[in-house]
């Protein structure tokens, strides 16, 4: 016979202090074992999650020794947060703007523009500073959304190692300028009727990259600045066709 639940949760389940117990994180000491922490879903939404969810993830990297945040965001926008917090120095635009964009301007903003994650990435910021590279705690987005973003971050990447193959990008990507916003539509479009596939353009973009990885792993920043390329020309070609 099964028991009741709340027999089940009273055995399994651990009470927990407020938030802002400063024994509150050690509760998760027994996580450190592990490679990979998976705080999830539920964490999103109020502000003593998102609290919660900074105290755990300082005390695996404080105690435990990891080395990587992975969010349910985009590439580029958090990319932006691992400058930050590992000093990296990154890449000037080569178009002349007066304000670079903000990140997380995509739906939804409140996940990642609030008070909490603010106060953690100053904390990480403070963590890392001192430490060697290979000791730096990074952020790095796992979404899949940023399709404009990321063009221009291959383009701007190029246009620094290597202008020739910088322009080489800019017209393959061209083709999907009108899907970027709403790529399903590409997917629509290709089914209806006469239409021209991008797909090799935007493969051969990725194989190209990839074939010139060691030469372009010396240029800048010991190889963090083709990795980022890589994964944004890695999520163009995803979205559409791999």
């Amino acid at each position: 016979m099964i028991p009741p639940l709340e027999d089940i949760l009273r055995i399994n389940v651990t009470e927990l202090p407020p938030v802002t117990d400063s024994s509150f994180a050690n509760y998760f000491h027994q996580f450190g074992k592990y490679k990979v922490v998976l705080i999830g879903d539920g964490s999103h939404g109020t502000s003593e999650f998102y609290t919660a969810r900074a105290k755990i993830t300082e005390h695996l990297i404080q105690h435990h020794g990891f080395n990587v945040v992975a969010l349910e965001a985009d590439w580029p926008d958090v990319e932006a947060i691992d400058r930050y917090v590992r000093r990296r120095a990154g890449l000037r635009s080569t178009v002349e703007v007066t304000e670079p964009d903000p990140a997380f301007q995509r739906f939804p903003r409140w996940m990642w523009r609030n008070h909490e994650v603010h106060d953690f990435v100053e904390w990480l910021r403070e963590h890392n500073k001192g430490l060697k590279k290979d000791q730096k705690a990074g952020i790095y987005g796992l979404d899949l959304y940023s399709m404009g973003a990321s063009m221009h971050a291959v383009i701007n990447y190029l246009d620094h190692v290597e202008p020739k193959m910088g322009n080489v990008a800019r017209k393959r990507y061209a083709e999907l300028e009108p899907w970027v916003e709403h790529p399903q539509e590409y997917g629509i479009a290709s089914l209806l009727g006469p239409f021209k596939d991008c797909r090799t353009d935007v493969v051969s973009m990725l194989k190209d990259l990839l074939r010139k990885r060691i030469e372009y792993s010396s240029h800048i920043e010991d190889g963090d600045e083709f990795h980022s390329s890589e994964q944004n020309a890695r999520l163009v070609a995803g979205k559409f066709f791999l």
